[in-house]
């Protein structure tokens, strides 16, 4: 079994990243088109229209989003934010006929939008589907697997299981698609293409999706249809923003010992054009060496893990050690993070099994001599446990049920080490 100790500030940090985030401004200029706009000059801004089988197209800014989702999380607070809600009426036709009806959303760019740092989301899937093509920089159509690569989740505005469905294969071409989780599975398609029956459908209002391009584009289409049979079905768009100034968001760098050596781990959200890491240690904080060099994604806008075990065939080779990350951009641009020690002289005597930890295992036990005080933090630095003893012990065990999976630190008898603990 490891034992992992080590020396660092509780605290959430972001580094190497700085962002201005804000919610597109929709404004209409007649019953079906209108034109929006950015506080920021780094986002163009746009023009719409919608065209087809229009029932309403409305600005909006009275959608609450309750969950806990990917695009808040980046973008930030989507309640109340400016969007567009267009409909198109209940299908006339019968049960079995080709699906006809439709409206189409065109967002139409002054300028081409930067290749990053931007998302779009469409919610209130139920009882729907929409096709999703854009055109880049050149008026070129892009193709499925491209917009395929911007897809980042569905989800549930308000955080309940009304999830939509989204489909990449099977598709039209240049087209991703998406129906809503009212709707029954297709019959012989990926997609509904004949009208359904939906007198006994609901209407959860909740799905939704959202979407991170990772090229310049010039236009964003959305196709919107109601399969059913009967009622009115509508869909609210969104388009968000970061304004992006350095490449990489790091949230979380740990130096942890282990029994062969040192194992440094860190994790970014998103990474603008990363060509590479350098790992450096110092034996004094401030003279600091390569000891290897990692190949970073390049760009992604999702969450990514880094893993790296020094090891030290004299775990006597100083009482600290000191730790940093450089980060080199493609265009040769570098910065440094904080720097993390490591002590290698630990005075405690402390071991906590199994660990990692499964939730099978309804307890992990602490062992050690003079148990007098527990703590235990999450990974932004958040006491989630604490227990102290009247009486000092040498065994404790604490159950996990409450915990959820994840990397956590124990704190034992306030000392300033702290054992890293793994719940899978």
């Amino acid at each position: 079994m490891k034992r992992s100790l080590f020396l660092m500030l509780m605290c959430s940090h972001t580094l190497m990243f700085a962002q201005t985030s804000e919610y597109a401004v929709w404004a209409e200029t007649g019953s079906d088109s209108g034109t929006g706009s950015f506080v920021t000059t780094s986002m163009p801004d746009y023009t719409w229209t919608v065209t087809g089988d229009v029932n309403t197209a409305l600005v909006d800014n009275a959608e609450t989003w309750t969950g806990t989702n990917g695009i808040e999380s980046i973008f930030g607070e989507a309640d109340n934010a400016s969007n567009l809600n267009f409909s198109v009426p209940g299908l006339g036709g019968n049960i079995g006929d080709p699906v006809t009806q439709s409206a189409t959303l065109n967002v139409n760019f002054n300028s081409a939008t930067p290749s990053f740092g931007w998302a779009f989301s469409l919610i209130d899937f139920d009882a729907d589907q929409a096709f999703i093509s854009a055109t880049d920089s050149g008026n070129n159509p892009v193709s499925t697997a491209v917009i395929n690569s911007w897809f980042q989740s569905v989800f549930d505005i308000d955080g309940g299981s009304d999830i939509p469905t989204y489909v990449s294969t099977g598709v039209p071409a240049n087209t991703v698609v998406v129906y809503g989780s009212d709707l029954p599975a297709p019959v012989g398609s990926t997609y509904h293409t004949t009208i359904i029956d939906g007198s006994n459908l609901p209407t959860s209002e909740a799905g939704a999706l959202w979407f991170m391009p990772n090229i310049s584009l010039n236009s964003i289409t959305i196709q919107f249809q109601t399969p059913w049979d009967q009622g009115t079905a509508s869909m609210h768009a969104y388009i968000a923003f970061n304004e992006v100034s350095l490449p990489v968001d790091l949230i979380d760098f740990s130096a942890t010992t282990t029994e062969r050596g040192v194992e440094l781990s860190w994790t970014t959200s998103t990474e603008i054009n990363n060509e590479y890491w350098t790992v450096e240690r110092s034996f004094d904080s401030e003279n600091f060496e390569e000891i290897v060099r990692l190949n970073g994604i390049g760009t992604t806008y999702k969450p990514a893990e880094y893993f790296y075990e020094d090891l030290l065939q004299n775990k006597n080779i100083a009482p600290i050690l000191y730790y940093r990350l450089k980060q080199v951009d493609l265009n040769g641009n570098s910065t440094y993070s904080n720097i993390k020690s490591v002590n290698l002289e630990s005075n405690l005597n402390i071991s906590m099994f199994p660990n990692p930890v499964s939730k099978n295992y309804p307890n992990f036990e602490v062992n050690g001599e003079s148990l007098e005080d527990i703590q235990i933090f999450s990974l932004s630095g958040q006491e989630v446990y604490h227990v102290s003893f009247e009486k000092s012990r040498n065994t404790f065990s604490i159950p996990i049920i409450d915990f959820i999976s994840g990397v956590y630190f124990v704190r034992i008898n306030n000392s300033a080490e702290l054992l890293k603990l793994i719940i899978e």
